[in-house]
């Protein structure tokens, strides 16, 4: 793979400018929710879908309310972490 197909996720922001420097999308790390939409954003992609409960509801936010989420499958090769 070369650095340019390769998006490196990071808690310290100190980490992002060397594999940005080699040509990586980086990522600041924040939160999980907040890391999940950035990757949608940058793949253009949607990577969550609600989660159906057994009686067939659909969990959804309302207000501070979490929304369950789920990862829908991802190609082998499309992440490289570390």
């Amino acid at each position: 793979m070369q650095p340019q197909e390769l998006i490196y996720i990071d808690c310290r922001e100190h980490h992002l400018e060397p594999a940005a420097a080699v040509g990586m999308t980086t990522l600041h790390l924040v939160s999980p929710q907040a890391t999940v939409t950035a990757l949608e954003g940058i793949l253009q992609m949607q990577l969550r879908t609600p989660v159906e409960t057994a009686d067939g509801e659909t969990i959804e936010a309302h207000g501070s309310a979490q929304r369950a989420l789920r990862a829908e499958p991802v190609p082998r090769g499309a992440f490289a972490f570390s």
